[in-house]
């Protein structure tokens, strides 16, 4: 579990259990081992100052060390008030931080689909899974695995865009196969849709150039390969 108790136990991180707000997070993590992150946690005693906590990116699970994934998946809901509610809280409850979440309607308008993307490990994960199928209006929640499903999402990116440089973004969308979806004086609106590694290195591209206004991205939304659907599976089945 994400536990600063757990790290102070330990003989291995307890000198990196705390780092003061004197350093920089970038100055204290060159002093934290591979697999520890600092989360800045606000401490009464210094006032406006920040401790940064030791936490571990693995847990300690039968002897084993579990690296935290990101894990993306399929909610399967009745589709009744206060689903998107219910179900996001469970999560917050549980104290998982949701990534990205998607929603809408299927082809039978009263079942909607959710894509979940969270980041925990594989014990937590599993628990949080049998918790979401115990709830009331959930039908259905699979795991999609990257080799057996398509991911994709859809980001939005106003630039800024002058007789200088125009040409020059206009290259990079034509090879990110992006689209122009709006045209101004002093500034493009660019659509460009693909898996969330494209997506960053789309924007990491831009964001180097300095042209970057301001962008909306929807999510990861994705669906199993082949022939079989979500609603084939049996309730506690595996995708």
């Amino acid at each position: 579990m994400l536990n600063a108790v757990g790290v102070a136990g330990s003989s291995r991180y307890r000198r990196h259990e705390s780092v003061r707000n004197e350093r920089s997070a970038k100055q204290a993590s060159r002093v934290v081992p591979r697999g520890i992150s600092l989360v800045p946690f606000r401490h009464m005693c210094l006032g406006r100052g920040f401790v940064y906590i030791a936490v571990p990116t693995k847990t300690d699970v039968g002897g084993e060390w579990m690296e935290n994934q990101s894990t993306v998946l399929s909610i399967l809901v009745e589709n009744n008030p206060g689903v998107l509610a219910r179900v996001a809280g469970l999560f917050s409850r549980r104290g998982f931080n949701i990534d990205s979440l998607t929603v809408g309607e299927t082809q039978d308008s009263k079942i909607s689909r959710m894509t979940v993307t969270v980041t925990a490990d594989r014990q937590a994960l599993e628990q949080i899974k049998k918790q979401v199928n115990k709830l009331v209006d959930v039908i259905k929640v699979i795991e999609l695995h990257p080799e057996r499903a398509v991911f994709r999402e859809i980001a939005l990116v106003k630039v800024e865009a002058n007789p200088r440089n125009r040409a020059e973004i206009i290259q990079f969308v034509d090879i990110f196969r992006g689209k122009i979806v709006d045209v101004a004086p002093r500034s493009l609106v660019i659509e460009i849709t693909g898996d969330s590694s494209k997506v960053r290195e789309f924007i990491a591209l831009l964001d180097n150039y300095g042209v970057i206004k301001e962008f909306v991205r929807t999510g990861i939304t994705a669906l199993e390969r082949g022939s079989k659907q979500i609603d084939q599976y049996n309730k506690f089945e595996e995708g």
